[in-house]
């Protein structure tokens, strides 16, 4: 990841796991995806069907009549970049600048550009028998980076967690995660409390262990999770990179 986003990433993670409510946690994540270069968003976590995902959002800066406009025209029963988005289980690019030869697609492109979205990026995270999850949107047609679209996954991630401690969803049990597989209770609190914002010295007096014995379990956490940074590692956190 080129230095500035990684420089983005690494600011926005420290705004996020500051929230102390749903309200800083939805400006946090506007923040984070405004230095991007986004417009507006859609956060939601742990739901339970594609209905709850989009029309019980966690944090969302949709302008409220497009929202309404959504709902009114049912858009949910086609839109085909949800659609697409729950069956890949990824994160990928749009623009309405896109031109396939599907149906739904030419005419929900309308339905945005009316709306004042021209493109964006979607997060889609499976967690267990819940879907989580950020839509971001530009105003503009425009094709995004890997470096960006890298960023939108960390701060989804981030989110995720925030909104879990919070107590604004709950996540699968932690051991269905890449986290819970790899890692030893040892290591995955390490992990919690490195998401938390805490230093090494820090975890070491709160866990009862010496400095060294958390830089040794923190190594191993990056090594078993396959990154290079502690926010790599905590983006990590609920199974998806």
């Amino acid at each position: 990841m080129h230095n500035k986003y990684l420089f983005l990433s690494e600011k926005a993670v420290e705004q996020i796991r500051s929230a102390k409510d749903k309200d800083e946690l939805g400006n946090a994540i506007s923040r984070a995806l405004g230095d991007l270069g986004f417009q507006s968003f859609h956060f939601s976590c742990f739901k339970k069907d594609k209905d709850e995902l989009v029309y019980d959002p966690t944090c969302c800066a949709w302008a409220g009549d497009f929202f309404e406009a959504y709902r009114r025209e049912d858009w949910n029963a086609t839109n085909p970049l949800l659609r697409r988005s729950i069956l890949e289980c990824n994160t990928f690019a749009w623009s309405a600048a896109d031109n396939p030869t599907d149906t739904d697609y030419q005419r929900y492109m309308g339905f945005l550009r009316d709306g004042g979205i021209q493109s964006g990026v979607i997060v889609h995270v499976a967690t267990g028998n819940t879907m989580s999850g950020i839509s971001a949107e530009m105003a503009t047609a425009q094709s995004f980076s890997l470096d960006i679209v890298k960023a939108v996954s960390i701060v989804t991630q981030a989110a995720m967690m925030r909104a879990e401690l919070l107590g604004l969803g709950k996540a699968s049990a932690i051991e269905e995660s890449i986290a819970g597989r790899l890692l030893t209770a040892t290591q995955l609190e390490i992990l919690k409390w490195a998401a938390e914002g805490k230093s090494n010295s820090d975890i070491a007096t709160i866990m009862g262990m010496s400095k060294r014995g958390i830089d040794y379990h923190m190594g191993e956490i990056l090594r078993k999770l396959g990154v290079a940074t502690r926010i790599q590692a905590i983006s990590t956190y609920f199974g998806q990179r």
